[in-house]
């Protein structure tokens, strides 16, 4: 799975410095092959047919991932707060969850 600039931008912007891009992605990519909801459990889909992706990030909380068509790139990361178009839906989701 290929890791945009994108991600690694929004990555460091949104979770501070401290917060391995590249290492961030490796886990979550491990956990969707593995299937650790535990890690990683699908939240909704956008209205361009993306999916979303909540994942547990150790000392900073819930963070939603953005995966391209296909699981074939991850895009963005988002914080509890932000909002997702969904399709089909009149109301936009919230994304909860609490960042530390």
């Amino acid at each position: 799975m290929r890791v945009t600039d994108h991600f690694r931008l929004r990555c460091s912007e949104r979770l501070g410095a401290l917060v391995d891009p590249d290492a961030l992605a490796g886990l979550i990519v491990t956990a969707l092959q593995e299937g650790a909801d535990d890690v990683v459990r699908f939240a909704c889909k956008t209205a361009q047919g993306r999916r979303v992706y909540r994942c547990k990030v150790e000392g900073k909380g819930d963070v939603y991932v953005l995966l391209e068509r296909g699981n074939i790139a991850l895009v963005t990361v988002f914080v509890p707060g932000q909002i997702v178009n969904r399709p089909g839906k009149r109301k936009c989701k919230i994304l909860r969850g609490v960042i530390q």
